[in-house]
């Protein structure tokens, strides 16, 4: 299964199971995904404050060559909920297929976990102490709150949506969003 066929499954498949939703289990997977939102838009305000922009331009992303598996269903997740555009992957660009033309192609709080929390030298020489136990505090908020969604759908996605979009193709979960579990 190439990359652009296991995105097209997950999107398509991981969209219908949040639709069928029951409303409970819908309210508190908004809420969570709310809260992630909240606390990557904080972690943008670091990066932002240390210049990461420019930083990062200048280097043109070395960070972000392999970032194929990056993009989780809880990514996902903040798209369904908020209903943003979502956008199309490049799998044949040579580098991470989420960069486009002018950059990242997704806004700061709807990147993977692993982009907002890496922290590369050059923006880590910028860093005092307040701000690195800031970004430290907020990076292990964003990990609980991804637990907490794994726990609701009792499935693990940080392996990516494209290895959850795998392993449901050849029968080892029962969709996307759930592992074996279903939706009880």
């Amino acid at each position: 299964m190439s990359h652009s066929d296991a995105w097209s499954t997950a999107i398509a498949v991981a969209t219908r199971e949040f639709k069928e939703l029951p409303g409970h289990l819908s309210t508190q997977v908004a809420g969570i995904v709310r809260e992630i939102l909240v606390v990557k838009r904080e972690v943008d305000a670091i990066f932002d404050g240390l210049n990461g922009v420019e930083i990062c331009r200048l280097c043109q992303g070395e960070c972000c060559r392999s970032g194929c598996y990056h993009f989780t269903v809880v990514d996902l997740l903040g798209y369904l909920v908020t209903g943003h555009e979502l956008f199309s992957p490049r799998f044949d660009n040579g580098a991470c297929p989420f960069l486009g033309d002018s950059g990242c192609m997704m806004a700061p709080h709807y990147r993977p976990y692993n982009c907002v929390t890496f922290v590369c030298d050059r923006v880590d020489a910028g860093m005092d102490s307040n701000a690195r136990a800031r970004f430290a505090a907020l990076s292990a908020d964003l990990f609980v709150l991804y637990q907490r969604l794994e726990q609701l759908f009792a499935n693990r996605f940080v392996y990516g949506i494209l290895n959850n979009s795998r392993r449901f193709a050849e029968g080892r979960s029962i969709g996307i969003l759930w592992s074996e579990h279903g939706n009880d």
